[in-house]
């Protein structure tokens, strides 16, 4: 988004902005008709107050953005109508300009998002004729927002201003072209849905920073779309002033069936209603829970609300997937992360019983987060099971992420193996803890040097992949063998019947194999999770002194 500027769990002091979706009613800014190309409202405009739109993993507002050049109408880049969101920034100039394919009759919405000190201020083009302008849009940030339905198919150029033509670091913003087509009526929805082979419930909490990221996911969604036997998709979306509810996504619609007044996203009642709704609306062979938001690993947990302020622990997501267990008479076929940093031992066990398989991230993700085009392996092949979705959704987020660097991982996990990797965790904790005081200080100093994942975005550096520990205790000439010999037999059950697909980028080549965990010596939080309640791993912690932050 995710995610989407890159981000990782965290509260959020500003209130996010709302995605534009065609689902959803926003306020569309007036069309303002001209015959010139001044720019005055922009570099002649009174002076605004100065806001800091906080950001946890930014773009990049430090250098120039991956477009330069493309300060003049010449240089204009071309950017795709209901792709996902560019990333831009004012580094070194105070104007980008794009171009977008227009299609006479069709409505296209053309919308920033804005993060650190950034404000930016739109106008479109017909050629050197300025066919609309938009300064702030109107939510209380200093985002713009255009509607245009053009006369004529033909390219429109775009010019991104930054107001009063202030240009530097920390001034960053996401840009999207929405639409492109004639409105549809949506298909009428009869509840209940006949009983069908999968549903997939995301629960989309956008009320926050990743709020610019919702609409492009949605879109994807909505290229797959529900059917008549095989797929429903169903959204609880939270999303700033967007109309709030749950909606059933149709291809090239999505439906509003219930508004709901602004749902705390962070408590586990409200996910606990949307599986009721499902149960009672939308029957299945199979179910999918997809969290989608920051995530912050297993101190930190998920779906940060930015209006109540509160989140989704550990423990209340294992109460949500209880609950859908109880609702569903069945374990969810597939639980999945489009979220930062939640592919780990402890969630992997605290999920034991409750889902078949797990799609998420060691690493934090980029904004865009997943493709939600990986939904077509079940729509084509609806009695496939949870692998065949998770291996999906692995492969089209490798191919996704990659475009934004190689600072990524994925996974997919096959969580029968939760127990069996609780028992290995506790048979090493139990024989490191056995080898002695002599040793305690080789288990820290391991850990110490092996890369962190969030490292930099706000974490504590404690988040370590498992299978890289193992084997950097297995190669250790102080350890006993006996240490030896459990760190192989916990290597082993991760590589060949845990994590059933892994890939990443070239940062983390050799160093993420599809599970992490932490590392530290103290937290209350941490401490009430299934794992260390069953396992000696806290107490190896504790005895290898593992600091609480690197």
């Amino acid at each position: 988004m995710k995610k989407r500027i890159t981000v990782c769990a965290a509260l959020v002091a500003f209130c996010a902005i709302a995605a534009l979706l065609s689902l959803s009613c926003g306020n569309p800014a007036a069309e303002l008709q001209a015959s010139d190309e001044s720019d005055d409202f922009i570099d002649g405009g009174a002076e605004k107050l100065g806001m800091d739109i906080k950001v946890i993993r930014t773009i990049n507002m430090s250098s120039a953005d991956a477009f330069e050049p493309d300060n003049t109408r010449a240089t204009a880049k071309p950017i795709t109508v209901g792709a996902a969101v560019q990333e831009h920034n004012f580094f070194d100039n105070a104007a980008d300009w794009l171009s977008f394919a227009g299609t006479a009759g069709s409505s296209y919405t053309i919308e920033t998002w804005v993060f650190g000190n950034a404000d930016t201020a739109l106008t479109l083009y017909n050629g050197t004729a300025v066919k609309a302008k938009n300064d702030d849009k109107g939510d209380g940030s200093y985002g713009s927002r255009i509607v245009f339905t053009p006369a004529a198919t033909k390219t429109y150029t775009i010019k991104v201003a930054s107001y009063g033509s202030k240009k530097g670091a920390n001034r960053g913003y996401t840009v999207s072209v929405t639409g492109g087509a004639a409105p549809q009526p949506p298909l009428p929805i009869a509840l209940p849905q006949a009983k069908k082979a999968w549903t997939v419930l995301v629960y989309m909490d956008g009320d926050n920073s990743l709020s610019s990221f919702c609409a492009g996911n949605v879109n994807q969604m909505k290229q797959v779309g529900s059917d008549a036997s095989a797929l429903n998709i169903v959204l609880l979306y939270d999303n700033g002033s967007s109309m709030h509810g749950y909606y059933y996504v149709q291809q090239g619609a999505a439906v509003l069936l219930q508004n709901m007044a602004n749902p705390d996203m962070g408590s586990a009642a409200t996910a606990k209603g949307f599986i009721d709704y499902a149960a009672a609306n939308f029957p299945a062979e199979k179910y999918a829970f997809v969290f989608w938001n920051h995530g912050g690993g297993v101190d930190r947990g998920v779906c940060w609300d930015d209006s109540s302020g509160s989140h989704l622990s550990e423990v209340s997501q294992k109460a949500i997937l209880e609950y859908g267990l109880s609702r569903f008479g069945k374990p969810f076929e597939l639980v999945g992360f489009d979220a930062c940093l939640m592919a780990t031992a402890e969630i992997c066990y605290q999920y034991r019983g409750l889902a078949r398989y797990m799609a998420a991230s060691e690493q934090t993700e980029p904004g865009a987060g997943w493709d939600y085009s990986a939904l077509q392996a079940i729509k084509a092949a609806p009695a496939a099971g949870g692998e065949i979705l998770a291996k999906s959704i692995c492969s089209k987020y490798a191919a996704l992420a990659g475009t934004d660097g190689p600072d990524w991982t994925f996974a997919a996990i096959d969580l029968s193996c939760a127990s069996a990797l609780g028992a290995a965790i506790d048979g090493f904790s139990a024989a490191a803890i056995a080898s002695g005081a002599d040793c305690k200080a080789a288990f820290k100093n391991l850990a110490a040097v092996l890369p962190a994942f969030g490292a930099g975005d706000g974490q504590t550096g404690t988040t370590k992949d498992l299978t890289a520990y193992m084997t950097a205790i297995g190669g250790s000439p102080i350890l006993p063998q006996s240490v030896k010999d459990e760190a192989g037999s916990l290597r082993d059950l991760i590589a060949n019947r845990l994590v059933i697909q892994n890939q990443s980028g070239s940062t983390w080549s050799g160093k993420a194999f599809g599970c992490a965990i932490t590392m530290k010596s103290d937290s209350s939080v941490y401490d009430r999770l299934d794992l260390n309640a069953d396992t000696k791993w806290n107490e190896f912690c504790a005895f290898a002194g593992f600091p609480n932050a690197y």
